[in-house]
């Protein structure tokens, strides 16, 4: 098992025979791969979540002083160690950086497992929304996904799996996958009702990988996924794993009141 953290990126993958496995000790970067430039207009809820000033993860606004993100990205930091760049499509410029006062990490997250992969991040100041910087919505609780409906997720990452880091915002569709397919394809893992499995099984060429981690999985409209972890980048026999915000939903209200 790997996790998707440090840069959030988008990379193109034609050929490889390599796998990027994550465990719980080993914490890799995500990238999305086979996508495309994007610019923060078109997903202005997505940030770059920096530790000490370096980007190590994706995450998405979702209220003026609220960041969902994955667990694993703030597992080992203070908050005082952590901000956020808002508003910009550039991994390491423009926009607008905001401190974090706070790091809620859902009780029931194990590394191990990577379950319950979520967090909530609150700002030491509230956003001031704006074409480029805006709060994505969240699904109910009762939401979900069928098979095959396509996804998209975003973030900055490497333009090949060995290439070198992209500093422009990239984007990728994936299709969500049967969740009982999944689990028997993750035999040696447990793909919990709190995962969501997106990825073109026999194809490969697009996922999200590491550097994503944290980073928003948007359909219909709303924020459905937090990119969690996955076997390799694009691996036609691996789809990546989200974590499930509508089955969170409820964690979500009780930190937020929202």
């Amino acid at each position: 098992m790997h996790f998707l953290s440090n840069c959030l990126l988008l990379s193109i993958l034609y050929t490889s025979t390599s796998a990027f496995l994550l465990t719980s000790r080993q914490f890799n970067d995500v990238r999305i791969v086979g996508g495309k430039e994007a610019n923060i207009s078109s997903f202005p809820y997505q940030i770059s979540l920096m530790k000490y000033g370096s980007h190590v993860c994706g995450g998405a606004i979702f209220h003026d002083s609220y960041i969902l993100t994955a667990a694993h990205c703030v597992i080992n930091g203070l908050a005082k160690s952590y901000s956020i760049r808002a508003g910009s499509s550039f991994r390491m410029s423009g926009g607008t950086v905001f401190k974090v006062c706070s790091v809620h990490i859902h009780e029931k997250f194990v590394t191990s497992t990577m379950d319950y992969d979520i967090a909530i991040l609150t700002l030491c100041s509230p956003i001031l929304f704006s074409s480029t910087m805006l709060p994505a919505a969240l699904p109910l609780s009762s939401e979900s996904l069928s098979p095959g409906i396509l996804a998209t997720v975003t973030g900055w990452g490497y333009t090949t799996e060995s290439g070198s880091v992209s500093n422009n915002l990239q984007q990728v569709q994936v299709p969500i996958v049967n969740h009982n397919q999944c689990s028997k394809i993750f035999t040696k893992e447990t793909i919990s009702n709190n995962m969501i499995c997106a990825g073109f099984l026999g194809k490969g060429g697009k996922d999200a990988c590491q550097g994503d981690s944290g980073g928003p999985m948007i359909a219909k409209g709303k924020l459905y996924g937090i990119v969690s972890w996955g076997y390799g980048c694009a691996q036609s026999q691996y789809p990546g794993i989200y974590t499930n915000v509508p089955v969170l939903r409820n964690w979500i209200k009780q930190i937020t009141k929202y």
